[in-house]
């Protein structure tokens, strides 16, 4: 009986030698950063220039260490689209109406212009630059192009692990309705976005 106990005692104590020896290399399914996704060949904790940060691309991130960079796509993308605008009008005020916005709110903005309905305007956009931008220059075709992007926006955003529901029928006249404004829009700036929101439904 005494042989016995130490049998059990002693494979116990083998198995949580075990278990404390290879506890740091176990972890769950759950995501998380790994070094071996990126390639450096410096250590990136030493570095605290910008510009520098393109060395430090991996497939998630410019830099592993941060939300954002130098190279942050939105602040590019705003820079952009402040620029269009003639530099009147604030990042702020374009961020509000573009990000956050659902496709009916642009449309309800569009016909609310059209139909001088100051009310709604007042109501939902009071103070905001671009919307004031957009009533002054009724030819602009910035808020046709917002209004198609939102469009398009669910059919082609999501997490890489996510399995995007895809109308192809819908992407398909998308796609030609891009094609289409691509042709028709003088401005440089809205051919290439034009060009760019076609061309991403091919993903």
């Amino acid at each position: 009986m005494i042989k016995k106990t130490w049998k059990i005692l002693l494979i116990f104590s083998i198995s949580l030698l075990f278990t404390f020896l290879y506890f740091k290399n176990t972890s769950s399914c759950g995501w998380d950063w790994e070094g071996d996704y990126y390639y450096s060949i410096f250590n990136e904790d030493i570095i605290n220039q910008p510009s520098l940060e393109p060395f430090l691309l991996s497939d998630y991130l410019y830099h592993p260490y941060k939300d954002s960079s130098f190279f942050d796509e939105k602040k590019i993308n705003l820079k952009e689209w402040k620029n269009y605008f003639g530099n009147i009008v604030e990042i702020n005020d374009i961020e509000k109406v573009l990000y956050p916005t659902k496709k009916a709110e642009l449309v309800e903005l569009k016909h609310a212009i059209l139909t001088h309905n100051d009310s709604l305007i007042n109501k939902k956009w009071q103070n905001n630059a671009l919307v004031k931008f957009w009533i002054k220059n009724k030819s602009d075709h910035s808020l046709d192009y917002f209004i198609y992007a939102k469009e398009i926006e669910p059919l082609v955003e999501g997490y890489y692990w996510e399995i995007l529901k895809r109308d192809t029928s819908l992407m398909l006249s998308l796609i030609d309705e891009g094609v289409k404004r691509f042709k028709e829009v003088n401005d440089d700036f809205l051919k290439l976005r034009y060009a760019f929101q076609a061309i991403s439904l091919y993903k």
